[in-house]
């Protein structure tokens, strides 16, 4: 099986492998929260395949919030909401790394009105 990955609940981006990500420069998007419906939460980096820390978050795959490290704090630590959508770049096939929380300088387009770090970006730059 290759890697895949979920889209962070704050910025969009994909929770990214968290070697390549450091490899680009962008250590950030590796590095995942996964909060439960029933609260519980873990956090690490994220390896590609499933598992965050060593939890093996493909079991909840359909149940789970995933958020960016730094997009949880950000976000005033939430709790569970909703499940994370799949990433479609697999959280490896991406031409864009920004390097920090505010390099990535939008928002995908279907969370500009419900992400609770909406504010901190430009709602009408196109995501990449």
């Amino acid at each position: 099986m290759g890697v895949f990955s979920w889209r962070c609940l704050g910025c969009g981006l994909s929770i990214r492998c968290a070697d390549t990500a450091r490899t680009d420069g962008a250590a950030w998007l590796g590095d995942a929260v996964v909060v439960l419906p029933n609260g519980d939460r873990m956090s690490g980096r994220y390896d590609g395949y499933g598992s965050v820390g060593g939890f093996e978050v493909v079991d909840h795959d359909g149940a789970m919030a995933m958020w960016h490290g730094e997009c949880f704090v950000k976000a005033g630590r939430p709790g569970y909401s909703k499940p994370s959508p799949s990433a479609s770049d697999q959280g490896y096939f991406a031409d864009h790394w920004p390097k920090s929380l505010m390099e990535a300088d939008f928002i995908a387009p279907e969370l500009r009105d419900v992400s609770p770090l909406a504010g901190l970006w430009d709602k009408d730059k196109p995501a990449p």
